[in-house]
């Protein structure tokens, strides 16, 4: 199941967001918690790995 691109500015989307993956993925946020990992830290790794998948998938097209 693909989530949906949120806004993370936005309160609303980011408990959403949050309660969506607590209900279809419970493992994944109670190893946050184990960990302290901070929503806004998930959030900020989330956006920098997208970023950096972005810009691989931008050269790959480039150098094909």
């Amino acid at each position: 199941m693909q989530l949906p691109i949120i806004d993370i500015n936005n309160e609303a989307q980011v408990v959403e967001y949050f309660a969506r993956l607590e209900k279809d993925y419970p493992q994944l946020i109670e190893a946050m918690r184990v960990m302290n990992i901070s929503y806004q830290q998930y959030l900020e790794a989330l956006s920098g790995i997208s970023r950096r998948i972005s810009l691989t998938t931008s050269s790959a097209r480039l150098t094909l």
